[in-house]
């Protein structure tokens, strides 16, 4: 057991005395002689009973020497003087435990959190108790539990800390059992129930604050949070307003109720709670920012550019705001505008993959597609690997005809997503165009295998095929499509006029009959249904 050689000196302890005889003592027992100075510090107590420091170090003599039970005795009459006092509750702690004398050592520590809240020097304690858990709970849940509160919640907060939550919330609930309306322990329930999702009893806990403390606001808003996170969102509401109701400044209460409100496309509640943040908050930039995203969905373009520009004046390099406003510019069409807001939020955050892409479409729709692709080129070199980046450039080679590069750009994509059926279509289109049919094919395959219904490309290509003379290829392709898609009647009824052209009438009734069933009213139906029977006959 580690021993103190002299005293804390942050406890605000009175001066040594400067009687000779003390001193003799003290410098004796830094010698380690605590055989000669026990008896000094004896000899100075006769005179000096109510010294606390002669008691303490003579307590820690006896504790160097083996003496536990008089250290113990000493100790206990240092404590009578100075009960707070850190350094002597601990060696009176660790003396019980030396001696197996856990009742006491556990009624020691207990009194020692009463007025301490070190948690970290409890669980060192606790630690050294080497105390088996069960040892604890049946000791501290006895009918003293009352008078052990301060033991337990440490024991409460350790488990916590250790993120053993069930033991955590068993040493809680035998505290609520003798003191129901222990706010702080309920507080501290509610945080050991979050990790275990325990909904309903988080739930009660918070319900059970608000019986208790019914005028304090910060019950409402924290149970109003909780149920904002899990999505129930008319509870939430609830509980925020009222909130508002015992505290109609409270801030936090207006943001989370604009917040749920600007979520659920109630843009005008929005602005209604947030003006009310925004008159404590004037210099909040994501509040000014909030307000004018929610002011542009309502319509009120002056307005939304007036909270946006408010934003940026306090903090000229606030990227979100440049970024909405060019958004608004962007969509009103001017897209000049548009290009030089965009600009301004990269130059403040050049990491935005959003931005980059606006700027990219605004450059594009003005009919700069060269400025459009060095755009996203230049988010690439810095960002290899972003899919959205790469999709929109290939979109844009590819729809200006430079396939070879709109080409690798889709590749790309695949290897980060193998699952997206538009890459898909897109590379099967570029196929389709270099007269690549079989490479073509693959592609749309892979696109219906992701997407059953994303048959439009692929529907397009096969009629295309049939323009060209291309019957043979036609039907390959609309019996990929209806491999995946069987009730595609426009392909079944493609696919029966590509077998009438090929004289296959057998074939040609059959996917005509399938039409039938799934659409008897399709146009042209029973005209090439009579016109395959009679081939037939």
């Amino acid at each position: 057991m580690s021993k103190l050689k002299n005293k804390n000196s942050n406890q605000n302890k009175k001066p040594f005395p400067k009687d000779p005889k003390f001193q003799e003592a003290f410098k004796q027992f830094n010698d380690k002689n605590y055989k000669e100075a026990l008896e000094n510090f004896k000899q100075f107590l006769e005179k000096n009973e109510n010294s606390f420091e002669a008691l303490f170090y003579l307590g820690c003599c006896y504790e160097n020497s083996n003496m536990n039970q008089l250290a113990i005795a000493q100790f206990k009459k240092a404590l009578n003087i100075e009960p707070k006092d850190e350094d002597t509750n601990i060696h009176l702690i660790k003396l019980y435990q030396s001696q197996n004398q856990i009742k006491a050592a556990l009624a020691s520590l207990n009194q020692f959190l009463s007025f301490s809240n070190d948690n970290h020097k409890a669980y060192e304690i606790l630690e050294e108790l080497d105390l088996k858990e069960k040892s604890i709970i049946q000791e501290v849940t006895r009918k003293k539990t009352e008078k052990m509160i301060p033991l337990i919640i440490t024991l409460a907060r350790i488990n916590y800390q250790k993120q053993q939550y069930t033991k955590s919330q068993s040493f809680l609930n035998n505290i609520l059992k003798v003191d129901s309306k222990n706010v702080s322990v309920l507080l501290l329930l509610i945080k050991v129930l979050k990790p275990q999702n325990k909904i309903p009893q988080i739930i009660n806990s918070y319900q059970k604050l608000i019986t208790i403390e019914p005028d304090n606001h910060l019950h409402y808003y924290h149970l109003g949070k909780f149920f904002e996170r899990n999505e129930q969102f008319s509870d939430a509401i609830s509980n925020f307003e009222n909130s508002i109701k015992i505290n109609k400044n409270f801030t936090e209460s207006h943001l989370h109720l604009g917040n749920i409100y600007d979520e659920q496309g109630d843009f005008q509640k929005a602005i209604e709670y947030w003006s009310v943040a925004i008159k404590y908050r004037p210099h909040s930039l994501q509040l000014l920012n909030d307000l004018g995203s929610a002011y542009y969905q309502t319509g009120d373009i002056e307005k939304a550019i007036e909270f946006l520009q408010k934003a940026i004046q306090i903090d000229p390099k606030f990227a979100p705001s440049y970024y909405n406003i060019g958004c608004i510019y962007d969509e009103q069409n001017d897209y000049e505008k548009a290009c030089e807001f965009y600009q301004k939020s990269i130059e403040c955050d050049p990491q935005n993959p959003d931005t980059f892409t606006n700027l990219a479409i605004a450059f594009e729709n003005k009919g700069d597609i060269q400025k459009a692709i060095e755009t996203l080129k230049n988010y690439l070199k810095q960002n290899l690997g972003h899919f959205d980046i790469l999709y929109h450039l290939g979109s844009i080679y590819m729809k200006n005809h430079h396939l070879d590069d709109s080409l690798m750009c889709f590749l790309k994509c695949v290897e980060m997503d193998d699952k997206n059926f538009q890459v898909f279509d897109n590379i099967a289109r570029i196929k389709f165009v270099q007269k690549k049919y079989s490479e073509s094919f693959e592609f749309f395959e892979k696109s219906l295998k992701s997407n059953p219904e994303s048959i439009d490309q692929a529907y397009s290509c096969a009629l295309e095929l049939k323009k060209m003379n291309k019957i043979d290829y036609s039907i390959q392709l609309l019996q990929i499509i209806i491999k995946y898609n069987p009730n595609s009647v426009d392909s079944l009824f493609q696919l029966a006029l590509n077998k009438m052209e090929k004289n296959q009438f057998k074939e040609a009734k059959f996917y005509l009959e399938k039409v039938s069933v799934l659409n008897h009213s399709y146009p042209l139906l029973e005209e090439k249904l009579k016109e395959v029977r009679s081939k037939k006959k």
